[in-house]
């Protein structure tokens, strides 16, 4: 189940690295140029490192974060000189705190974000991220209510809806 985590969570941050960097790569400033890549790119972080899912979000970070070591090394061995730094924030697993966090990483210039861990948290953050362009990566949000296409919101399981149902053909 770790190896499960963190593979995925290797994954997600490998897609975040991506989105941030073909984003600011090849946003064209007045005049069609293609800005040069900055030295650092900032992914936020969304975890519940105190609350009810403390010991899922601690995970989470950690591979996280050695995903993002995974990037850079990356990154680095095609001869770019950028690194990704990762920005977590504790959302002590509530709605609250993940608006407020996903407000601090935005202040922050944060264009890409990594969790939260809830759907009630994706839930409380998906108006501002929206309205922001903010890109939430979310890899355990499964309320159908979430999955809205066009949306900034990204999810890698399947709602409840799919999952219920796959749960009953096993049953």
């Amino acid at each position: 189940m770790r190896i499960i985590a963190v593979v995925i969570i290797a994954f997600i941050i490998g897609l975040a690295a991506g989105l941030g960097g073909g984003y600011i790569a090849f946003s064209p400033k007045q005049g069609g140029a293609v800005k040069k890549l900055p030295e650092e790119i900032p992914i936020g972080g969304l975890f519940g490192l105190t609350g009810d899912l403390s010991e899922f979000s601690k995970r989470h970070q950690a591979a996280a974060q050695m995903a993002i070591e995974d990037v850079n090394a990356y990154v680095k061995a095609l001869g770019y000189n950028v690194k990704f730094v990762l920005i977590p924030e504790d959302t002590q697993g509530t709605q609250e705190g993940a608006l407020a966090k996903i407000q601090a990483l935005a202040a922050k210039g944060v264009k890409v974000v990594v969790g939260p861990l809830s759907s009630a948290e994706v839930k409380a953050v998906k108006s501002f991220a929206d309205s922001e362009g903010i890109v939430v990566i979310s890899h355990s949000s499964t309320s159908p209510a979430l999955a809205i296409p066009g949306d900034y919101i990204f999810r890698f399981v399947p709602t409840d809806e799919f999952q219920g149902r796959a749960l009953a053909r096993l049953l």
